[in-house]
C-alpha cells in the first residue's frame, strides 16, 4: 500500500467525496458490530454514493467489461431468486430482504470512482476488532452476562469479529509501516479474545484461514526474517487460543456440551439444545426439499413449515421452531429448490470469476473472505440476517472495486493514476 497521500488521492472535483467514502469504508465494520442498524446506515451511503457518481461523469467510469459482467451477476442472480420466489408463492412485499446484495453493486462503483484505499478496510476490520472486544467484556464482565447480547445476537458478533480477523490478518503482510503492522497484531489478540467471549463455536472452522493470510499474504521481496515473523505471529494466535479456552468456563462447558448434545439427540431428546436442534432442522430441511423439489416452501417459509411439521410429528416437540435451517446450503434448498440451488450456484460461480479478475493480492483476500463466508454457512444462515449481508457484501465491494481500479491504472500510461496496492 502506498502512503498517506496515496490513500486520499486529490481530486479538483471530488476531494469531498473521496474523503467521505474513505470515512464510511472504515466506519462500516465497527459500526455493524457495535449495533447493527448504524452498520447499516454507513452501508447504505456508501451505496448513495456510488449511485451519484454513477450518474455523474458517465465518461470517466470505465469498469473492465468481464469484470463488470461477473460483478454484476453475482449481485443480481440472488435477489432476483428472492423476488421471484415472494412472487411465484405470493408471498408479503418484507419477504423480499436481499436487497443489500444490489447495494454491494453500488458500493464497487463509489470505491473505483473516488479511490479510497483497501487500507481503510483493513483499519476498519481492525477497528471493529477493538471494538467488539470491549462489548463482549462489558457484557461478560460488568453485565455478568454469559455471552455478549448489548445490541445483538453473539452469532452476529463471533462472525463480524472472524471476518475482520481475516482481512486484518492479510493486512499485516501488506502494511510497510511497523506502528501500524503492530497495530493490527494487537487487533488480532483483540478480536480472537472477543470471538471466544462470545461462546461462537462454529465460527472456530474459519481460524485456519487466518493463520494462511498470515502466512501466505508476504512481499516477495521482503527479507525471510519476515517470514518467521509471521510464523511467530500464528504461533501466538494459536498459543493463545488454547489460552482463552482453557481460562473460560463458560466455553469450555459449552464445547463438552457437544458430544452429551448428540448423544441426548440420539435417545430422541432435543430440549432445545444448540447441537441437536440443529441436527433436527437439517432433517425437516432435507424434507421440506424432498416435499418441494423444484421451487421450494417460498422465501422466509421455513419456520410455517416447520411448525406444521411439528404439529404432525415430524419434528420433535421439545426442539425449538426457528426462523431458518442454521445452514445456508440447506436453507436455500428447503425454501428455493433446486431453482434456487441452480442460481445461488451460478452467483457463487460468478462471484469467482469476479475475484479471478483482481490482482493476485486482492484476489488472495477475496479467496479467503469468500472461504470464511462459506464456512460460517455450515452452521447458521447468513442471509438470514440483513447486517451479515451487507457486512458480506461490503467486503466484496471494497476488495473488487480496489483491485479493478488497480487494474485499469497498470493499463494506462506511467503517471496517468496511482495503483493502490504496493
Amino acid at each position: 500500500m502506498n502512503s498517506r497521500d496515496a490513500l486520499l488521492p486529490q481530486s479538483p472535483d471530488w476531494s469531498g467525496v473521496q474523503r467521505s467514502v474513505a470515512l464510511a469504508v472504515f466506519l462500516v465494520l465497527p459500526l455493524s458490530g457495535l449495533y447493527a442498524s448504524a452498520g447499516g446506515v454507513a452501508f447504505w451511503l456508501l451505496a448513495i454514493a456510488g449511485l451519484v457518481l454513477a450518474l455523474t461523469k458517465r465518461r470517466s467510469l470505465v469498469l473492465p467489461p468481464k469484470s463488470a459482467r461477473w460483478i454484476l451477476l453475482a449481485a443480481i442472480l440472488p435477489f432476483a431468486l428472492n423476488l421471484a420466489s415472494v412472487w411465484v408463492h405470493g408471498l408479503a412485499a418484507r419477504h423480499l430482504s436481499w436487497v443489500p446484495l444490489l447495494g454491494a453493486a453500488l458500493i464497487l462503483l463509489a470505491v473505483f470512482r473516488s479511490a479510497p484505499s483497501i487500507t481503510w478496510l483493513v483499519r476498519g476490520a481492525a477497528l471493529a476488532s477493538f471494538v467488539l472486544l470491549g462489548i463482549t467484556a462489558l457484557a461478560v464482565f460488568a453485565y455478568a452476562h454469559e455471552r455478549p447480547g448489548l445490541t445483538m445476537n453473539a452469532l452476529l458478533y463471533g462472525k463480524i469479529a472472524l471476518i475482520s480477523m481475516v482481512i486484518t490478518a492479510w493486512g499485516i503482510g501488506q502494511e510497510p509501516e511497523r506502528r501500524w503492522r503492530l497495530f493490527f497484531a494487537l487487533s488480532l489478540i483483540a478480536g480472537l479474545i472477543a470471538l471466544l467471549l462470545t461462546g461462537y463455536r462454529g465460527g472456530w472452522v474459519v481460524l485456519p484461514l487466518i493463520v494462511i493470510a498470515l502466512w501466505c499474504n508476504r512481499d516477495r521481496g521482503q527479507a525471510t526474517g519476515a517470514i518467521w515473523r509471521r510464523f511467530a505471529t500464528a504461533v501466538l494466535v494459536l498459543g493463545l487460543i488454547a489460552a482463552v479456552i482453557s481460562s473460560n468456563a463458560v466455553l469450555v462447558e459449552r464445547i463438552h456440551k457437544i458430544s452429551n448434545e448428540v448423544v441426548l439427540y440420539q435417545r430422541g431428546v432435543i430440549n432445545n439444545s444448540s447441537i441437536g436442534s440443529r441436527i433436527a432442522m437439517w432433517k425437516s430441511a432435507v424434507q421440506m426439499y424432498r416435499e418441494h423439489p423444484v421451487f421450494g416452501v417460498g422465501a422466509h417459509q421455513f419456520h410455517a413449515q416447520l411448525k406444521r411439521q411439528q404439529s404432525q410429528g415430524d419434528y420433535p416437540s421439545d426442539a425449538k421452531l426457528y426462523k431458518h435451517a442454521h445452514n445456508t446450503f440447506l436453507n436455500i434448498a428447503a425454501e428455493y429448490g433446486t431453482i434456487g440451488i441452480i442460481v445461488m450456484g451460478l452467483a457463487l460461480f460468478a462471484l469467482v470469476q469476479a475475484i479471478l479478475c483482481l490482482p493476485s493480492s486482492l484476489r488472495l483476500l477475496a479467496a479467503l473472505m469468500l472461504a470464511s463466508w462459506l464456512l460460517m454457512a455450515l452452521s447458521n444462515d447468513l442471509f438470514a440476517h440483513q447486517n451479515l449481508i451487507r457486512v458480506m457484501g461490503f467486503c466484496f465491494a471494497v476488495c473488487l472495486g480496489v483491485g479493478l481500479r488497480a487494474q485499469v491504472a497498470a493499463r494506462q500510461p506511467a503517471g496517468a493514476a496511482c495503483s493502490e496496492l504496493k
